[in-house]
């Protein structure tokens, strides 16, 4: 390989090569390998551009070049010195301690001058080349005793240095280093085989595995026939059980149920086509540049999925905040070199013209309910095994829907029941699930969202959405982070359950739904840990946590370095201008500009002679600047609780055990706001918050006492509750008035959103995102969990037994007591 070209070749190198992208981690790992062994770099494709990419992409690395290339003619290349130093070295005698003699390996064919001057070179540990075509397992060439393969072989025979072999595939745009193999292990692994032809042919197919699995690491799994889907799919045993049951109820044909699960199919499957994902590749990355100001990738955690991803599929469950998560996610890991995953998608997307685009860019349609079509569940189930068997990566939102209150929802576990299922029923070895984040500056959907928090009914999607579209594209929306949490391994869970794939048992069962609970929740807990915290995060929580109508900048500033500092200590994730202090200033200042140029804050001076801005929020904004304060929730609650009751309970010194249960109280009560609440109970986790309110200043602890000594330390936690315990509250009063009349749960619904819209206008309640639909549905359902409101019938809701008129009194008397805080 060259060390130096001339400005000529240089130029033309540049123009070829100068995108290929060579990955810092690969590039970290041959220069580690180079000082434990020989490498050997090797390419799948014997023509010369593969080469002569590699030696570019070498060079801007500074690493090891190779000094002998062999399966390709670079004799062009050369220098006069080089060229004469080859001629010279070609009429030497190609002598080496493999030509044998008595005693030594009698061989078929002898070795070639140009094999004889490679061994030579990776004995004297030089890096070395070879370019050859990659077999594939159904069309392997016979072993030629004279290749290259057998001479690896031979020479790490007689190597006291470990040969290394490196594998690279030049796809899709990049250079990618395949798993590296050690020659000393793979000759260790044969034992006391002693034929290099049956040697080198397995060597080959070893080498060609691993060219394979790293091209699919880019171009995912070659795509499937649909007829051949068609047949697997109709094949599979639960579709066959589905069929059979439906034959038995309704007397139809096997023929017709056949074509009814194929209409089904049709429906669901995807229509995956790599030459679409290219040219959206393109439109996507004209659209984002249009409307945000950058796209920021965890690459830490994108390193860990691409190892994940050699040991199986990956399943990608990304928290659902927009419908850009679809195009965001694929578009990363595009551009990334990972194959874009095939997307679970509400059958609502399947609308002309897009649901067919959507179809050729790995979107897979499933309805909202399975519910009384047994035989359309068994076909979707079906789909997914079939998906997975072919070692196809997937995404789908373990939500269930987007989340229009920015707050993290709770799992629903349908499809992930399904994908458990599938691997129990041996699809594959393990299932990594991928937790990831994608927060934005601003939604796109933010109007949407705010008119649907207050009681307006969602929109279905339609053509007439895109006659909309011009608004975003004059729009700018920030800035994107995607994080990337850790990978939960099926395999490792079940395993530390005790639990063991396997023929289904009745008795096992309910041990398997609750573990499915549990994943669900577990991936869910990482989601919200991968939450990068944005500056307009930041500075909503600190405006919405201000009682006050206006916050003055140095206050706003404050208010946010604490946020920060609270924020770092719970070891959240920092968008990167907020990890360093010089740049955090200047990132809550751009934060709270934006807002004011979106005009959902409002600027303000006392008077011609204060220079001091003050940035006020409008009631009619603090909706939507909600949506950002609930995203960090999760981090807040636990603290928020506890100062929240402190405030309830007075000045007095409060025992442990006291502050303890009243905490456990209102953490059951918002279990469904908030991931995490439920963990404020437990002794250690209750003592961790004491003791960071203690080093905050705002308590003292001592005698299993608790004391607030600095209220206005607890103040800005405690407001954060301020929302949700004022709805709670007053739905509470709301479900009073069904003692004499139950109501189903729309009307229910619609008249708590009424109570709430006259308490805020009454003045009973502050803050007007209380009145939200999403809160009003959560604070029924943990009022039907705790037992204060029960089913009466399929549709009719009704007071529970255990909550007459003096239980509720007495809880709405409490939430009274907790939604008017005294700090």
């Amino acid at each position: 390989m060259q060390a130096r070209f001339g400005p000529l070749v240089r130029g033309v190198l540049g123009a070829l090569f100068g995108r290929t992208t060579y990955a810092p981690e690969h590039a970290a790992q041959v220069r580690t390998l180079s000082h434990e062994g020989t490498v050997v770099y090797l390419l799948g494709d014997h023509s010369i551009w593969p080469t002569l990419c590699l030696n570019t992409l070498l060079l801007r690395h500074r690493l090891p070049l190779a000094r002998c290339v062999n399966g390709v003619n670079l004799f062009w290349l050369q220098s006069g010195r080089r060229l004469w130093r080859c001629l010279q070295e070609r009429r030497l005698p190609a002598l080496g301690p493999w030509q044998g003699g008595d005693g030594g390996p009698k061989r078929h064919q002898p070795i070639r001058r140009s094999e004889a001057i490679f061994m030579q070179h990776l004995l004297r540990g030089e890096a070395a080349c070879v370019a050859l075509p990659a077999p594939r397992a159904h069309l392997l060439p016979p072993v030629d005793l004279g290749d290259y393969v057998r001479a690896l072989i031979i020479a790490q025979a007689h190597s006291p240095r470990p040969i290394i072999v490196l594998p690279h595939v030049w796809v899709g745009g990049q250079m990618r280093l395949a798993q590296p193999l050690f020659m000393a292990d793979f000759l260790a692994a044969q034992g006391e085989e002693k034929d290099e032809v049956a040697m080198a042919r397995r060597l080959r197919q070893t080498l060609a595995d691993r060219f394979d699995a790293e091209e699919q690491q880019v171009t995912g799994p070659a795509p499937s026939p649909y007829a051949l889907t068609v047949r697997r799919v109709l094949q599979h045993p639960d579709v066959r059980a589905a069929i059979a049951a439906e034959n038995a109820r309704t007397g139809a044909t096997d023929v017709a149920l056949e074509a009814q699960a194929q209409a089904h199919l049709r429906r669901i499957a995807a229509a995956y086509d790599g030459r679409v994902i290219s040219l959206m590749d393109g439109l996507l990355r004209l659209l984002f540049w249009r409307i945000y100001d950058g796209l920021w990738v965890d690459q830490k955690g994108l390193q860990k999925i691409t190892q994940a991803a050699r040991r199986g599929p990956l399943i990608f469950c990304p928290a659902h905040r927009s419908h850009v998560d679809y195009l965001v996610l694929s578009y990363v890991l595009w551009q990334q070199g990972l194959p874009p995953p095939h997307i679970a998608a509400g059958q609502n997307l399947a609308f002309f013209p897009l649901g067919n685009l959507f179809r050729r860019c790995g979107a897979f349609f499933m309805r909202r309910s399975f519910t009384g079509d047994v035989l359309y569940g068994a076909v979707f189930a079906a789909y997914l095994f079939d998906l997975l068997q072919r070692g196809t990566s997937l995404e789908f939102f373990l939500e269930g829907t987007r989340s229009r209150s920015g707050k993290h929802l709770m799992p629903r576990f349908g499809l992930l029941r399904m994908l458990v299922d599938a691997w129990r029923a041996g699809v594959r070895a393990d299932l990594h699930f991928v937790p990831l984040s994608i927060d934005y500056d601003r939604i796109i959907e933010a109007g949407s969202y705010r008119r649907e928090l207050q009681g307006a009914n969602k929109q279905a999607e339609n053509l007439s959405g895109l006659w909309r579209s011009g608004k975003v594209l004059r729009s700018r929306y920030g800035q994107v982070q995607v994080q990337f949490g850790e990978p939960v391994s099926l395999a490792a869970q079940v395993a530390a359950a005790g639990l063991h794939a396997g023929p289904r048992e009745p008795s096992e069962e309910p041990r398997w739904r609750r573990q499915v609970q549990k994943l669900g929740f577990e991936i869910m807990h990482r989601v919200a840990q991968a939450g990068s915290v944005t500056a307009t995060a930041v500075v909503c929580t600190a405006l919405l946590g201000h009682r006050g109508r206006a916050m003055a900048q140095h206050v706003l500033l404050s208010r946010c370095a604490e946020l920060v500092a609270f924020l770092t200590a719970a070891q959240a994730r920092l968008a990167p201008a907020l990890q360093e202090p010089p740049t955090r200033v200047s990132a809550v200042l751009e934060a709270v500009q934006k807002l004011v140029d979106d005009r959902l804050v409002t600027l303000e001076r006392a008077g011609p002679h204060e220079q001091e801005p003050l940035y006020r929020v409008l009631d009619a904004n603090r909706v939507t600047l909600d949506y950002h304060k609930n995203a960090l929730m999760n981090h807040f609650a636990p603290s928020a609780i506890v100062a929240r009751v402190l405030g309830a309970m007075g000045a007095e010194p409060q025992p442990f055990i006291r502050l303890q249960e009243a905490c456990a109280f209102v953490a059951q009560l918002l279990a469904y706001e908030f991931l995490f609440a439920a963990e404020v109970g437990p002794g250690e986790i209750f003592l961790q918050i004491l003791r960071r309110l203690e080093q905050m200043g705002a308590v003292q602890l001592e005698d299993a006492r608790c004391t607030v000594v600095r209220p206005e330390r607890l103040a800005p936690l405690a407001a954060l509750l301020d929302s949700f315990l004022q709805g709670y509250w007053i739905t509470c009063r709301a479900a009073f008035e069904m003692r004499s009349l139950p109501l189903s749960e729309v009307q229910l619904r619609l008249r708590t959103l009424e109570r709430l819209r006259r308490a805020y206008l009454e003045g009973e309640i502050s803050r007007c995102e209380a009145v939200s639909r999403t809160l009003v549905q959560t604070a029924h359902q943990s009022l039907l969990r705790m037992g204060v409101l029960q089913r009466l019938d399929a549709e009719r809701l009704g007071l529970g037994a255990a909550y007459g008129d003096d239980g509720l009194l007495r809880l709405i008397q409490r939430l009274d007591n907790l939604a008017r805080d005294r700090l």
